[in-house]
């Protein structure tokens, strides 16, 4: 299908001066359909939150349930074992620890929120083991917590601040907050702009860049580690509302998980068509350029990606005994 690049000058409304121009999207290069084949394990995908491939196991995580962590073999996918717990010992973890990311192997990096402290973990086969530990003493919540490069970290700003992020600096805890919201109309009424461009961040495996979602809006940006602004991508796809409407519950939700590596980002998103909603995986590139969209056959909790095996894993927690397989990605 024909791939189609516009400047806009307006995003809604109209979009603040930029020095990088919002470019329009149509359309995939590949669009496509992908069916799953199911693999039963035991039924413990209950409010699965985030699932990691190491080079051999794929472990589930999830905060709704105890045990937090489900490891399966791979890529058999034979069930192996569980554990993890929530409370305030060393190698526990609290409700706001969603925050895990893997680094490699069976290493992952958390920012603990109640603890005041960046850990580094390895999840053995016998439990949680905690190798290496960092204070963060700063005052209050931090939100949308992300692992940078070169020892930096991001989060959203504190509540009332004109930005869209803040970058800080984990040994001295500056903060540096960065990005100007679109404009839009609804802004004139004096609604807060966090509430309006709810956002997702997901950094690149290098921390050297992240793409950040606009949940309302099928629209992304990509930032560098550093704050600059370097992709501002629309979708206009489907239907879109050119007007938000009023109510949480009435508004169209696009893109609401992703998995970035270091050559692309896979995202779970949702296109409009009339009334009808269809999930769909979308993959770019981390120029901003569109590479596939799939039409899916169920809807997604999380999943993580083989770009060896061009594989997706996925789970539901509509199907808390099965692990959905997608083959013959590009």
């Amino acid at each position: 299908m024909l791939l189609v690049f516009a400047v806009l000058t307006a995003f809604f409304g109209g979009c603040k001066k930029s020095s990088v121009e919002v470019r329009e999207v149509a359309s995939f290069p590949l669009e496509s359909s992908l069916v799953a084949d199911s693999v039963s394990i035991p039924p413990v995908a209950y409010s699965p939150f985030k699932m990691f491939i190491e080079p051999d196991r794929l472990v589930l995580f999830s905060l709704g349930k105890r045990p937090l962590f489900d490891f399966f073999s791979f890529p058999g996918l034979e069930y192996l074992y569980s554990y993890g717990d929530i409370g305030n010992a060393r190698n526990e973890f609290s409700q706001f620890d969603s925050n895990i990311t893997h680094v490699s192997g069976n290493c992952y990096r958390v920012y603990q929120q109640y603890k005041k402290k960046i850990v580094e973990i390895t999840l053995t086969e016998k439990g949680v083991v905690l190798t290496d530990e960092l204070d963060v003493k700063i005052d209050g919540m931090l939100s949308g917590f992300s692992f940078l490069e070169k020892e930096r970290f991001l989060s959203f700003p504190w509540q009332g601040e004109n930005a869209e992020y803040v970058i800080w600096n984990a040994e001295t805890l500056t903060p540096s907050p960065f990005g100007e919201f679109p404009q839009y109309e609804d802004l004139s009424t004096g609604q807060d702009a966090n509430r309006i461009f709810v956002r997702s961040p997901y950094p690149c495996p290098d921390g050297s860049r992240f793409v950040s979602f606009y949940g309302f809006f099928p629209r992304f940006r990509i930032y560098t580690s550093d704050g600059k602004l370097q992709t501002d991508v629309l979708l206009t796809q489907g239907t879109v509302d050119k007007v938000l409407p009023s109510g949480v519950r009435n508004r169209k939700y696009y893109a609401t998980k992703a998995v970035a590596t270091a050559s692309r980002f896979y995202v779970l998103s949702n296109v409009y068509e009339l009334k009808d909603r269809i999930p769909v995986l979308q993959i770019w590139d981390w120029e901003g350029g569109p590479l596939a969209q799939y039409r899916l056959d169920r809807d997604w909790s999380c999943f993580s990606v083989s770009e060896s095996e061009h594989r997706i894993y996925a789970v539901s927690s509509t199907a808390v005994d099965k692990i959905y397989v997608y083959s013959d990605l590009i």
